[in-house]
């Protein structure tokens, strides 16, 4: 292997991100928003959030531009259905609250830059080698004030489901039974 050209000059930085954000109500910057299509083919609205205050501020932007693609928060919400709308009622309602004078007109451009509260809570997903890790999610946006008010509790860990015996992915084959064999 060739040293690469800069190799001495350049700094060391590892995938760690330092210390991880932990799980609580924060306020959020709205970095962008797009209307999509869910793979049901209902809409949807997309929005891409960074933490806005704090000690944490700017965390996932950090993350994002370390490891060089998207680890942004991201907020899914249908747009269309009898059961989603309520739900996204809510979340407009939220952004507009947390920004005095904004006024969502269905343009979701105009979202960006705008503040919001929201809880972040952990969640577990299988890895590809079939561990467990645990990562933040959104679990709800509410008004700045209502995440700033210190009342909100931190929804518990949501776990990966066994009941439904759906098992890890594992690397070890199951046993053999070769007591058949004529040898």
């Amino acid at each position: 292997m060739n040293k690469p050209t800069g190799y001495d000059q350049a700094e060391a930085k590892s995938f760690s991100g330092g210390k991880p954000v932990p799980p609580g109500a924060y306020v959020l910057e709205i970095l962008k928003a797009e209307s999509k299509k869910a793979t049901t083919g209902n809409d949807m609205l997309v929005l891409t959030l960074d933490i806005a205050k704090g000690e944490y501020a700017r965390k996932f932007t950090e993350i994002s531009d370390d490891r060089k693609h998207d680890c942004y928060l991201k907020h899914r919400r249908v747009t269309n259905t009898e059961g989603s709308l309520p739900y996204f009622k809510g979340d407009i309602k939220a952004i507009e609250e947390s920004n005095p004078g904004y006024k969502f007109d269905f343009d979701e451009s105009t979202l960006r830059g705008n503040f919001v509260g929201a809880m972040l809570a952990e969640e577990e997903y299988e890895k590809k080698d079939g561990t467990i890790g645990t990562s933040l999610k959104i679990a709800f946006l509410c008004s700045v004030a209502t995440a700033e008010s210190g009342k909100l509790q931190v929804p518990k860990k949501k776990e990966i489901d066994f009941s439904s015996n759906r098992k890890l992915q594992t690397d070890v084959p199951p046993p053999i039974d070769d007591s058949d064999l004529p040898f």
